[in-house]
């Protein structure tokens, strides 16, 4: 099985955090980054471990599934607006990244 990279987003709010895999529209919530780093490693894994053993239509179909373009343009927004210093709510600075994880694919 191939290798492919899938394109994920973390952030923080009220003390938990959120990722979420932006390639399969996949999310998980943790204490941590670390804590959703791993986890949105394990589900992604094994959603794509999943639909492999679906038939090649289902499989195409699963693969390409992505979260809406308004979403991603949010996430993508918000993490510019962080980058310029801006990523502030009533608590204080928002912790929030954008990273990349391989999964088999």
């Amino acid at each position: 099985m191939a290798s492919r990279r899938v394109l994920c987003y973390a952030e923080e709010r009220e003390g938990q955090w959120e990722a979420v895999g932006l390639d399969f529209d996949i999310a998980v919530q943790g204490e941590s980054f670390g804590d959703v780093h791993g986890a949105l490693r394990e589900v992604v894994t094994t959603y794509v471990e999943d639909v492999d053993a679906l038939p090649a239509a289902d499989q195409a179909r699963l693969l390409a599934r992505r979260v809406p373009w308004l979403v991603r343009f949010g996430f993508a927004a918000r993490l510019v607006w962080s980058l310029l210093g801006r990523g502030r709510d009533d608590q204080g600075p928002r912790e929030r990244g954008q990273f990349e994880m391989s999964c088999p694919a």
